[in-house]
């Protein structure tokens, strides 16, 4: 798992905006665009920003039981994925 900083971000966009996203790459993007904007926010005002998230999710199933404990258990639904034949 990440920094807990990346955690805690993670957790509090899921939890507040319903967003799940990888703690690997889009995640990380997300956190830094964040702390870039709160630093600058002039720089950002009036603009439009598209922010691109590709993919990453199936690295969430690794992930699973950390990411659970991260969150309030009335936030939480596990969808069991049965495992596919070789």
């Amino acid at each position: 798992m990440s920094h807990p900083m990346f955690r805690i971000c993670h957790r509090d966009l899921f939890v507040f905006g319903g967003v799940l996203l990888d703690h690997v790459y889009t995640g990380k993007a997300l956190h830094f665009f964040c702390k870039a904007v709160r630093a600058d926010p002039e720089a950002f005002r009036g603009s439009r920003i598209l922010f691109w998230h590709t993919g990453g999710l199936f690295g969430l199933y690794s992930k699973s039981t950390p990411l659970k404990a991260l969150l309030p258990q009335e936030a939480v639904q596990r969808l069991e994925v049965p495992d596919l034949p070789a």
